[in-house]
């Protein structure tokens, strides 16, 4: 299985130069499963279909940025349940649009349910304590639908600042 992560900073910067750079890197990799960050998804914009092309189904956070800034999973297998798991846990945690998308991937045998987290916490760097309590929150929500649905889990978070204590996710486990 190949699995990817990139945080795409939305359209900023050359995004006409930009696309076609992605576009070629997306499709060398040829990823299972795409876990994006900071893409747009506006009436008239979904970055992250323009960025993978076709052969992807999209798990598009829903609460999103003003700008329609956000989280995208994909996988070229198809999805079941999507939650957004909500990660304003203190009030210093609302003015950005902080989750952990939980997608329910179907793959083939030999994977069966995969449980992909695409977790986007707060990104302010005084915000130790917040991250701590949305990795909790999002860590609770994933036992939980490990136990009543085994599988994989495959946990994907955008860097955050941190301090040298500060534990980052990076394991995957199976759920029996």
């Amino acid at each position: 299985m190949r699995l990817v992560t990139l945080n795409a900073w939305g359209m900023r910067g050359d995004w006409q130069a930009r696309l076609p750079v992605f576009r070629r890197g997306f499709q060398a990799l040829n990823a299972d499963i795409v876990l994006l960050q900071e893409t747009i998804l506006v009436a008239d914009a979904d970055q992250a279909a323009e960025m993978l092309g076709p052969g992807y189904h999209l798990a598009q956070q829903q609460d999103r940025e003003k700008d329609g800034q956000g989280i995208t999973t994909a996988s070229r297998w198809p999805l079941g349940r999507v939650l957004e798991v909500d990660c304003h846990v203190t009030e210093r945690t609302y003015d950005f649009a902080c989750t952990c998308l939980i997608t329910e991937v179907l793959a083939p045998e030999p994977w069966g349910r995969i449980w992909v987290a695409n977790h986007f916490p707060d990104y302010q760097p005084s915000h130790e304590r917040e991250r701590r309590l949305q990795a909790a929150v999002a860590a609770r929500e994933l036992e939980s639908l490990a136990a009543a649905s085994s599988g994989h889990v495959i946990v994907a978070a955008s860097p955050a600042p941190c301090t040298p204590h500060e534990p980052r996710p990076r394991r995957s486990r199976h759920a029996p």
